[in-house]
């Protein structure tokens, strides 16, 4: 019976000190955690890549609406000044008629100032005596158009109808509106 007990002794005595050898042995990390740890590291990356595009994509779009939203602004405040000085809005001009694509304004002192939009473009002319300047304006983008709904009767509003189809979904309009000779009230 002593004997029995002695070699479990000696057996539980050897048994601990192989496990501490193992664990001293043990400096590393196993092939399984390298590849968790990378695995865990890959999808933090993607993850991150994906918000960086994503954060990118929308700077453009919305640096792109800032621009579109500046340049309309611009056009609104030119449009509204050249509506509100001018005199009248004749339907000739030499050989030329106004209509729905071309708006012919008399200022005071026999200046003229037309917008005409051709060829996807929107132009600026204002003629002082002899002297003529033309500035083409950015209007919208690919698929805008313009039309000029002129005064009738005894009405003095001139509005400029600003029409984008972008082919996704429905057209986007926007109207742009003044009162020949200033003011209505």
């Amino acid at each position: 019976m002593r004997l029995r007990k002695i070699e479990t002794t000696l057996g539980a005595r050897s048994a601990s000190k192989g496990s501490v050898a193992a664990g001293a042995r043990r400096s590393g990390f196993t092939l399984i955690e390298m590849l968790v740890v990378m695995a865990t590291l890959g999808v933090a990356f993607f993850l991150g890549a994906a918000l960086i595009v994503t954060t990118l994509k929308a700077s453009r779009v919305g640096e792109a609406t800032s621009d579109r939203v500046s340049r309309r602004m611009d056009l609104a405040r030119q449009f509204r000044d050249d509506v509100s000085r001018a005199e009248a809005a004749p339907n000739k001009l030499g050989n030329l008629e106004a209509g729905s694509t071309r708006l012919i304004l008399r200022m005071p002192g026999g200046a003229t100032v037309q917008y005409s939009w051709e060829n996807n473009s929107l132009e600026r002319t204002e003629q002082i005596g002899e002297k003529e300047s033309h500035r083409l304006i950015t209007a919208g983008p690919a698929g805008t158009t313009i039309a000029f709904d002129r005064p009738t009767n005894n009405s003095k509003v001139v509005t400029l109808r600003i029409t984008e189809s972008s082919g996704k979904g429905p057209a986007k309009q926007s109207e742009l509106s003044a009162a020949l000779g200033g003011n209505l009230r």
